[in-house]
């Protein structure tokens, strides 16, 4: 093997730091749960401003006659957008 080719085989059989694959995975992990929780409170915050205008007494009146007798649905463990 010339002296050459030697040389480009050790650079490109070169070894990176172990950890290097698992911190990618944990910064990969961590930016797109951030982007997440970004759209979340945005969603969550254009929901509040529509609700706020429709939070009326006679929409309240409405909203009680309509669900009378079932639970309350503002407070189910699905709703997660409400949580603050």
């Amino acid at each position: 093997m010339s002296a050459p080719v030697r040389a480009a085989t050790s650079a490109i059989t070169r070894t990176y730091p172990r950890g290097l694959p698992m911190l990618m995975a944990g910064t990969s992990v961590l930016v797109v749960g951030a982007y997440v929780k970004s759209q979340l409170t945005t969603q969550s915050n254009t929901m509040d401003r529509f609700f706020a205008t429709y939070n009326t007494p006679e929409s309240e009146a409405s909203r009680r006659k309509t669900f009378e007798g079932f639970p309350d649905t503002r407070s189910n463990m699905l709703n997660f957008l409400s949580w603050k």
